[in-house]
């Protein structure tokens, strides 16, 4: 057990961070609609093969959703949406402590709390390399971090998509695993809107990056 800030909108308190997925034979939560969660993922889950199976998390911000994926090899299979219920800030990305803004680029999961004040959450790893590289060219210091996807409809730089919702992803991604699983976040629908030039140009290639990412793989059919 450690202690840990969750982010800025919950207060610091004890939390059993997990670098393994939590077996459903043996879990550490509770899942309410554990049924509906098995029906919503059997497509995929025929065999051993589900554990091979990745997570792949799309933020889109105006849109207020977050699309859950699975993807094995060239093979991408939507899953879901869910309404994001609250997350602060405006298009952009995070700059810095402080913005309330939700971090825009590729992440990934990095922790899973079973023992969220926000019923459960699953931690995104920002500052990444690549922020903290930009960080450093434009003399920005204090980041901040502590950014996740929890429960409960509350957020200040976190995004916030209800317990239900919550238990559905937490369980999915620990049942696959946290190496597993990666986080990509938006300021809109690159698929459905085009780019708006930016005054930055690293923000410019990144959000290329992220067009060029979500049009030739995230498709819905």
């Amino acid at each position: 057990m450690i202690s840990i800030a969750l982010c800025s909108c919950t207060p610091t308190r004890q939390l059993h961070v997990i670098g393994e997925p939590l077996r459903p034979e043996n879990p550490t939560y509770t899942v309410s609609s554990m049924d509906s969660v098995e029906m919503s993922i059997s497509f995929a889950h025929q065999t051993e093969d589900f554990w091979i199976f990745q997570t792949r998390f799309i933020t889109l911000k105006a849109e207020k959703q977050l699309e859950l994926w699975f993807e094995k090899g060239d093979n991408v299979y939507f899953v879901k949406s869910y309404p994001i219920l609250a997350a602060s800030g405006v298009a952009g990305p995070k700059l810095k402590e402080g913005d309330l803004q939700v971090p825009e680029g590729f992440y990934k999961i990095s922790w899973l709390n079973p023992n969220s004040d926000l019923h459960l959450s699953m931690q995104v790893n920002y500052p990444n390399d690549f922020d903290k590289k930009k960080a450093q060219q434009e003399g920005r210091t204090q980041l901040g971090g502590d950014i996740f996807v929890h429960g409960k409809a509350m957020s200040l730089g976190c995004v916030a998509i209800g317990d239900e919702a919550i238990e559905e992803v937490f369980y999915m991604c620990s049942k696959i695993g946290i190496k597993n699983s990666a986080f990509l976040s938006m300021p809109h629908d690159f698929r459905k809107k085009e780019l708006i030039p930016q005054d930055k140009i690293w923000l410019n290639e990144l959000y290329q990056q992220l067009n060029e990412q979500v049009r030739q793989k995230y498709i819905h059919l």
